[in-house]
């Protein structure tokens, strides 16, 4: 997580109550490209947009560096509810990367293409 915070510092964004860190995003920016590096949600506070509102805050915050094209990320193939999240906010499956984890399961390679920068003439 060190290492993650250091390439990625403004974009390692936590969610918290009061007392309990319960969700958590990882993202930084490399040349052209941005990277949802990690995310999670504590099991007690899924679905209630936590995870959605860290992704959304993460992307707003890639989307500002001016080389950025694209950003990417992985996610377990059985992960339905994560996937179905990015799909909606814009993400599409261009691979798979067979033992991706630790435990073998393949994981998913999905990107969401940022749109131009450039003012209108």
């Amino acid at each position: 997580f060190l290492h993650l915070y250091h390439i990625g510092s403004d974009t390692f964004l936590v969610a918290r109550t009061e007392h309990q860190l319960i969700g958590y995003i990882s993202a930084y920016a490399e040349n052209d490209t941005g990277y949802i590096a990690s995310i999670a949600v504590h099991p007690d506070h899924r679905g209630n947009g936590i995870g959605r509102t860290l992704l959304r805050v993460a992307m707003r915050i890639l989307e500002r560096h001016p080389t950025l094209t694209a950003i990417q990320l992985h996610v377990r193939q059985s992960n339905k509810p994560a996937i179905h999240l990015y799909q909606k906010l814009g993400y599409v499956t261009i691979g798979i990367e067979t033992n991706y984890y630790a435990d073998g399961e393949a994981a998913l390679m999905m990107t969401h293409t940022i749109q131009s920068k450039t003012s209108p003439a």
